[in-house]
């Protein structure tokens, strides 16, 4: 679409690829003439975004995984133990 002559803000904007916000972006920064820096601002916005996304994605997941460590654990030294248990029930018994 953009070699018919649309711009490219509209061509992505019809392939709805992009944020709204984004192609805001990419419409000024087409008209000002400053294409190249405007993808730089917009690359920058969404690695911070999706930056504090990972961090509260992780940081909801980490206590579910430190239950479930705990669980392995738990579970590791059960069965490490209870042989040692029986044992010692049947010779003092």
């Amino acid at each position: 679409k953009v070699e018919e002559g649309t711009s490219l803000s509209a061509a992505i904007e019809s392939v709805r690829i992009m944020p709204p916000l984004a192609l805001r972006m990419l419409g000024v920064g087409e008209s000002t003439g400053s294409l190249e820096e405007m993808l730089a601002d917009i690359a920058e916005y969404f690695e911070g975004e999706i930056d504090a996304r990972l961090h509260l994605l992780t940081t909801a997941i980490e206590p579910f995984i430190m239950i479930f460590m705990g669980v392995v654990i738990g579970a590791i030294i059960i069965t490490m133990y209870l042989p040692i248990f029986k044992i010692a029930g049947a010779v003092g018994g």
